[in-house]
């Protein structure tokens, strides 16, 4: 019971076969996104049990399945549960992934899948949404040709009971620039660094009244984990490198900050126990956006100015 309703928004595979029921969906005949396998104890009561991920591949694929983990944080069970046929590449929950990593891991999939014709790639995250998400949809994009449009709509379809698949806006950027670098770049991706100058806000009014407003800079580095990438904060804005102009915010670095080519803009309200107090009580996320420098550069060159999001959501059920 917890287990299904942990999972109420997206769709459940029944399996007649090994007689499981997994937090998991078919994207294609040999491409399948799940929820994190669990093995101990109390996470293996709502996430997918890892003896029955491994009973069900085993039972439908045989000797022909490969797991891709995409999580960063680590996993909930151990690669020998799964007869070591794990790769990692991980990256924090509710972001994209290092664009440097798109290739590699689309690669290896593609490698897999082409093996033989029976060969099935599983991907997972945690919750098998976002990160899963994000590199299933560009995998179809990149590799089976299809619209970028197509690709989302199809796993919502396929993913999703309730909202959309891909949902956080900075992961759809990532699918956008998947496009352009397969279709347009031929998937060749060069990173350059780049300094950052100013970044300016509009329609919002970023006040250091009550609450602390945190504005700042972010990146990828090298996590803890072998193949991993944790987000690091690289430059927190102070109130003298800000401005306002009407409804526009503005901050200028006092000192050189140079950045790779993925970056991150991030708002954090630090919730006050008191307005004399000045005391920060619990970092609060307000918003967060990553753009790719080195795309953005070349989309310019190409004549693209941006793209715009479809305007109406389209739900899974009106979909079907």
């Amino acid at each position: 019971m917890l287990r299904k309703l942990i999972s109420s928004p997206r769709n459940r595979h029944n399996d007649e076969l090994s007689s499981t029921s997994l937090d998991l969906a078919y994207l294609t005949p040999n491409l399948i996104v799940m929820s994190t396998p669990a093995s101990s104890f109390p996470k293996n009561l709502w996430r997918n049990p890892v003896e029955d991920v491994r009973k069900f591949l085993d039972a439908n694929h045989k000797d022909n399945w490969w797991v891709w983990s995409l999580r960063g944080e680590g996993s909930d069970y151990f690669d020998k549960d799964l007869e070591g046929k794990v790769s990692h590449s991980g990256w924090p929950d509710h972001h994209p992934p290092p664009f440097e990593y798109m290739g590699p891991i689309l690669a290896s999939i593609h490698k897999h899948l082409s093996s033989n014709p029976k060969a099935t790639a599983v991907l997972h995250c945690k919750a098998g949404k976002g990160r899963s998400g994000t590199i299933a949809v560009s995998y179809l994009i990149t590799y089976s040709n299809w619209d970028a449009n197509k690709a989302l709509q199809h796993f919502t379809i396929q993913r999703m009971r309730i909202g959309e698949g891909v949902s956080i806006a900075s992961q759809r950027r990532w699918v956008r620039y998947v496009d352009f670098w397969a279709n347009t770049l031929e998937r060749t991706y060069k990173p350059r660094t780049v300094r950052i100058c100013k970044i300016e806000f509009w329609g919002m009014r970023i006040m250091d009244q009550g609450d602390k407003i945190e504005v700042g800079i972010a990146g990828f580095q090298d996590g803890a984990r072998v193949g991993s990438k944790e987000v690091d904060k690289i430059h927190v804005f102070e109130d003298d490198e800000r401005t306002f102009d009407s409804d526009k915010a503005t901050y200028i670095p006092r000192k050189e900050i140079i950045v790779n080519a993925d970056v991150n803009m991030f708002l954090t309200r630090h919730r006050l126990l008191h307005v004399s107090e000045r005391i920060p009580k619990i970092p609060m996320s307000i918003s967060h956006c990553w753009i790719n420098t080195t795309l953005e550069k070349e989309k310019l060159r190409h004549g693209d100015t941006g793209y715009k999001e479809p305007v109406e959501v389209v739900s899974p059920t009106a979909l079907k």
